[in-house]
């Protein structure tokens, strides 16, 4: 069973949720760095050692119809589901993914602090 429960930090003015046991974590690790090997990625225009990959539109690494995927996607939409109603506080009777990608950073490679606009919530 994977757990979708938060342990909640605050830090910030918008809180900050972070949810452990995803059940599939050792397989989907393997798994994320084969498809890695096989594609060729783009690199991040601030920072090379920075490099993403399913970064298109319609085209993000959780719309693979892979069933570990789609099992990583329904852990994630319920602990998004948990955070928006328990910690947050509104009723939502469901979420969707709207785009999802993979990052492979380097030793010292870093992102400047930014924004994903259109969500009600991002997770990492």
């Amino acid at each position: 069973m994977n757990n979708t429960t938060a342990q909640v930090h605050a830090l910030f003015p918008t809180p900050v949720g972070s949810y452990r046991g995803f059940a599939g974590q050792e397989p989907l690790r393997e798994h994320l760095l084969e498809l890695l090997q096989s594609q060729s990625g783009r690199l991040n225009s601030q920072d090379p050692r920075l490099r993403h990959y399913f970064e298109s539109a319609g085209q993000g690494v959780l719309a693979l119809q892979e069933p570990l995927l789609q099992e990583l996607q329904a852990w994630i939409l319920s602990c998004g589901q948990d955070f928006v109603m328990r910690v947050q506080g509104y009723q939502c009777t469901g979420l969707q993914v709207i785009s999802s990608w993979l990052n492979w950073a380097e030793v010292g490679a870093g992102q400047p602090p930014h924004s994903h606009e259109n969500s009600w919530i991002s997770s990492t």
